[in-house]
């Protein structure tokens, strides 16, 4: 593999995510306006690069506010109290990493090729815990709000790779979605593949 580093995505990657925000709303019924704010503010704000995590964390819980009519401060309180534990708890209780992720860890480090996650969420080396993987097999573990822009934000891409200590075109993105994963990545000059399920190869 010519390539010296392999960027990961986390969510729907490594591991499988299909039932993940269903369970959400059912431990959380009472905030589902919040749920459904949470998740819109993302849409409308992603690609956008603000290159700083508190301009990211504050766009998302205005418009939260916004769309929920909850106030800003009730917002943010409820997205790191409630949010995203809750979220870390459930993977916890009924998820796992995919039977090949460990394996192609091992196999990359050997041959000393880089391996960063980075997820569009915070809480990710909380959540490779819950699903049972040390944030230690990787080189490093970033997310949106510290690069500074959602998927398919280039320039957050751009950062995690110069992070990495490599050329854009040298990187590798493992990820579930090709509108996100994909698209940020070849906007940055890398290589992208797509995860189908629990076989995957690079």
């Amino acid at each position: 593999m010519k390539n010296k580093a392999v960027i990961f995505d986390l969510d729907g990657t490594l591991y499988d995510n299909s039932s993940l925000a269903f369970r959400m709303v059912l431990r959380d019924l009472r905030h589902l306006s919040l749920l459904k704010a949470e998740r819109k503010s993302r849409e409308e704000l992603s690609g956008r690069y603000f290159g700083d995590s508190g301009l990211l964390y504050r766009a998302l819980f205005e418009r939260m506010s916004v769309i929920s009519g909850f106030p800003v401060e009730r917002v943010e309180n409820w997205y790191f109290t409630v949010f995203m534990p809750a979220m870390t708890h459930i993977l916890e209780k009924g998820f796992q990493a995919r039977p090949w992720v460990l394996p192609l860890l091992a196999d990359l480090r050997s041959k000393g090729i880089r391996t960063a996650v980075f997820s569009d969420y915070d809480f990710a080396q909380q959540k490779l815990s819950a699903i049972g993987i040390s944030p230690n097999c990787f080189d490093f573990v970033t997310d949106a709000f510290s690069e500074g822009g959602f998927k398919p934000c280039r320039e957050s891409f751009e950062s995690v790779a110069g992070k990495l200590n490599v050329n854009p075109s040298e990187v590798i993105v493992v990820g579930d979605r090709p509108e996100k994963d994909g698209a940020g990545a070849m906007a940055a000059g890398m290589l992208f593949r797509k995860v189908n399920g629990n076989e995957f190869e690079l």
